[in-house]
């Protein structure tokens, strides 16, 4: 069994190994051929990186990657985006590539709106999202909306059992995969991850998974015990997905003293999560002002 991380060393190298639909894969060949503008949506683990990851090979094309969770201000597309869009390239096309396109403030996307268009005739946009609803109505419009969460079930069992048969694991249990699959989908990336976790000492046997729910649930529990530092250590540690958890946290609202109030402060919190530079912090005012009016 080898000590290398399996989604890498297992990802697709062309879109014919892509966990995907048949009619998903002449949707995505179609933007190889063509290059439209394109928002690419789907949940965490779909396959939108990889999808890029073969565009960018199999076209050549010149290209800029900004991760838009760390530079999403009007200030990056002014002068980063607009420099490279604007500028020559070395092959006809250019692409601009906007991973977690989600976390774009609003400036920032009214300006690529219109970027976008002063550019078109040489250069695309490709906006990633794992929340295609934050993303304005006018970008949408002017891009081909794709979206990857239904990765084929059969071919992800086929897909688990082949990485098991290449690492030469024994599988002693193989409802366990099944069982993997099931809590995690769509996510493709957690599965193999778990699935990897799961491999001990060249065996897959006992099943340990530990879902989203599970940590969501352990942060409301500390929350309801007023247990600061247990839920500063868990969004540390578990890497959150804050709208995701914010979500969760809704469907708990009947179950603290002040649903409405709750639910008011859940969708303030929510929005800001979306412009904040620091989301631990957001969600930790969040909770202290929950607590201070003694909601929870």
């Amino acid at each position: 069994m080898s000590q290398e991380i399996w989604c890498f060393k297992y990802a697709p190298q062309s879109l014919d190994e892509m966990i995907l639909s048949d009619d998903k894969k002449d949707v995505l060949r179609k933007v190889i051929k063509e290059c439209p503008n394109v928002l690419l949506a789907g949940k965490p683990g779909t396959g939108k990186g990889t999808f890029m990851d073969i565009f960018l090979k199999e076209t050549g094309y010149d290209f800029l990657k900004l991760n838009a969770s760390d530079e999403n201000s009007i200030d990056v597309v002014r002068d980063t985006v607009k420099s490279f869009s604007t500028s020559l390239g070395f092959t006809d096309k250019k692409i601009v590539y906007l991973n977690e396109g989600d976390h774009l403030s609003a400036n920032a996307q009214a300006a690529i709106r219109d970027l976008s268009e002063s550019v078109q005739k040489n250069c695309r946009f490709f906006i990633l999202a794992n929340y295609p609803q934050k993303i304005i109505d006018p970008i949408k419009s002017r891009c081909q909306t794709i979206t990857l969460n239904d990765p084929p079930k059969d071919q992800l069992l086929k897909f688990c059992f082949k990485i098991l048969k290449a690492e030469n694991i024994e599988v002693k249990n193989k409802s366990g995969v099944v069982e993997i699959i099931k809590a995690h989908y769509p996510d493709i990336r957690q599965i193999v991850n778990t699935l990897q976790l799961n491999c001990v000492n060249g065996v897959f046997d006992t099943v340990k998974i530990s879902t989203t729910s599970d940590v969501f649930e352990n942060i409301f529990t500390y929350m309801k015990e007023a247990d600061i530092e247990s839920i500063r250590k868990t969004l540390r540690s578990e890497g959150v997905d804050y709208p995701a958890l914010f979500n969760y946290l809704y469907e708990k609202a009947p179950e603290v003293k002040s649903p409405g109030d709750f639910v008011i402060a859940l969708g303030e919190y929510l929005y800001r999560d979306a412009f904040v530079a620091i989301k631990e912090i957001n969600f930790m005012a969040f909770f202290f002002e929950m607590m201070k009016k003694g909601i929870i």
